[in-house]
């Protein structure tokens, strides 16, 4: 008797969503009575903890559009009409609540959050697409988004909604013919590209994340696949070959070595540019045959974020790339100096390092085990009361980098009387 086919691993990205979907629809208020009705915000219309809610939470509308709209495997909402009616109600109530310019909330009141705004509409535009709904006053809607994006930036440098900003944009493009917007996204997609170092990495905030690395190679790679622009393709690659050196050997992926501290891992992206490079369906596939089963992927459920993630794993499933390059961690050892990141990366057979030196010298050691050594800097309280770290990003650390030896020397170079910098945190220099 013949073994039976092994499962595709790609079928790991529509389980792993699956988990999630109940949790979705729990979130949702879903009577059709209720002023609150396709209401996400659990905090707001259910246990009324908040007195306005969080536009962020209707980019939830994406995985039950997705899961109506296609047979994933495992996937016992395909075609029920009731996932769309509740997908289609959480547009309608980020329309009915939404300030009278469009714009929405996050974490507080009249804030006007532009990363909450780019979310979702992302989100309830895909949907839209998806869904194939013929509703006007809802294009309308995100048209007034779209002009609302147009008018608005934010302070810092945070390339992934910059990314997020040119994606959400085309798809209003896409819903009015209107060619404003597609001008705003290539405008959006040009500021986003000059915040690309040479290394490959984008700015998010002081430095390089590699966690929101994988966001903004998600965003411009999807972008890329709906406009067929193929000028995003040379930076892409180069931005995958940067974010393929922090996917370590147990499946987990990014850290606190990175300028955000983050562990995101957006597989989407990657599933688009494996094609176009190896390195890319490297860091996919470990994602799939490493992260996943093992369960060592970044877990960041809370009732606010658990949505980012769940739609990226549907549409990573929908654009699975079949031909799988060879296993990441067959990669001959290698010993990496990135001088404009600050980022040392050291690869053996026996473990991968990476070391922050723009963070006093964060570091990170990681075997197919797991986490085997992590020094994420010195916290203390001073005699008067204040809290002082070494881990912060500070362009004035002295770097001493000696790259043939391998021997990186980081110091403080004033005081530790130094004022209060960054969040209320004192800083140890």
């Amino acid at each position: 008797m013949a073994d039976a086919p092994s499962p595709s691993p790609r079928n790991a990205y529509s389980r792993e969503a699956m988990r999630s979907i109940p949790k979705l629809l729990q979130l949702i208020d879903r009577n059709p009575f209720s002023p609150t009705y396709g209401c996400f915000d659990r905090s707001y219309w259910h246990y009324r903890t908040m007195d306005f809610p969080s536009g962020m939470y209707q980019e939830f509308v994406l995985p039950l559009a997705l899961v109506h709209a296609h047979p994933f495997v495992d996937n016992p909402y395909f075609g029920k009409k009731r996932v769309a009616q509740l997908a289609e109600a959480g547009i309608d109530f980020a329309r009915r609540s939404s300030h009278r310019d469009s714009s929405c909330d996050d974490y507080f009141p009249y804030e006007r959050a532009l990363g909450a705004l780019v979310f979702s509409l992302y989100a309830m535009t895909e949907a839209h697409q998806v869904l194939k709904l013929n509703r006007p006053d809802l294009v309308e809607f995100y048209a007034r988004r779209g002009d609302w994006l147009i008018r608005h930036q934010e302070t810092g440098r945070l390339t992934n909604h910059q990314a997020l900003a040119a994606l959400a944009l085309y798809n209003v493009y896409l819903l009015t013919r209107d060619e404003r917007f597609r001008r705003a996204s290539d405008e959006r997609k040009r500021l986003a590209l000059s915040w690309q170092h040479e290394e490959g990495w984008f700015q998010e905030y002081e430095g390089a994340d590699p966690g929101y690395q994988t966001c903004t190679i998600d965003f411009l790679a999807k972008l890329r696949q709906k406009s067929g622009d193929d000028s995003l393709l040379e930076p892409l690659v180069r931005a995958v070959r940067f974010a393929w050196h922090f996917a370590h050997p147990d499946g987990s992926y990014g850290g606190e070595y990175g300028s955000r501290n983050t562990y995101h891992f957006y597989p989407h992206g990657f599933e688009l540019l494996a094609p176009h490079a190896t390195e890319a369906g490297q860091i996919a596939d470990h994602f799939l045959r490493i992260g996943l089963p093992r369960g060592t992927r970044y877990f960041n459920e809370d009732d606010r974020m658990c949505c980012h993630y769940v739609y990226d794993w549907l549409q990573a499933y929908l654009d699975y790339c079949p031909q799988r390059p060879p296993d990441i961690r067959a990669a001959e050892p290698f010993a990496r100096w990135l001088p404009g990141a600050k980022l040392f990366i050291k690869k053996t057979p026996r473990y991968h390092a990476v070391a922050a030196l723009n963070k006093g010298g964060v570091i990170k050691v990681f075997n197919e085990a797991g986490c085997v050594a992590s020094d994420t800097g010195v916290m203390g309280r001073l005699a008067d009361g204040k809290v002082v770290v070494s881990h912060l990003v500070d362009p004035e650390h002295r770097i001493e980098a000696d790259v043939k030896g391998e021997t990186f020397k980081v110091a403080d170079c004033v005081s530790p009387a130094a004022a209060v910098r960054g969040r209320g945190d004192s800083r140890a220099r």
